[in-house]
């Protein structure tokens, strides 16, 4: 069975206890299909992969299920598709985890030289004296609601009323 893995969607990650949790998006050329929502979650070393599914309550058993969104009628091709995205998902995670790692260090690379040059120009200009002003808002008027009493009801005549005149 061929896949590809398109694309992962980190959720959560711990560096420092080696956790990282997140979805994957499966293509499956074949059939030509795309398989959203596969959770994957890395704990130290070891890659686990969920397919999609619901929590339901199971009316023979009494207790709460989980059902698969999707399901092969064939035991071998399931057993393949997941041995397929533990490999490839496993592949294209640490790749992406690469990537992250090397923009990150990009990033903060060049956050680093801005504010290194922005320290050397504070430290060319001469300081200036600056006056501030202060000038208060006061805050807006409340408007207070006056409340005038209702003109009474006027009771309407019963078919008891009705009857006597």
């Amino acid at each position: 069975m061929r896949i590809e893995v398109v694309e992962f969607y980190p959720v959560s990650q711990n560096e420092s206890k080696g956790f990282l949790s997140g979805t994957v998006r499966v293509k499956l050329p074949d059939l030509g299909i795309h398989i959203l929502g596969i959770f994957a979650t890395k704990r130290k070393a070891t890659y686990y992969f969920n397919v999609p599914s619901r929590k339901g309550f199971c009316h023979i058993t009494g207790k709460d299920t989980t059902y698969p969104v999707f399901v092969f009628e064939d035991k071998e091709k399931q057993r393949q598709f997941m041995d397929e995205i533990k490999t490839k998902g496993k592949e294209f995670i640490e790749a992406w985890l690469l990537k992250s790692d090397c923009r990150e260090k990009q990033s903060l690379n060049e956050e680093k030289a801005s504010d290194q040059i922005e320290a050397k120009e504070i430290c060319k200009k001469p300081t200036e004296a600056k006056q501030i002003t202060f000038t208060p808002k006061l805050p807006p008027q409340v408007k207070v609601r006056e409340y005038k009493t209702p003109p009474p009801i006027k009771k309407r005549a019963t078919a008891g009323a009705k009857a006597k005149r």
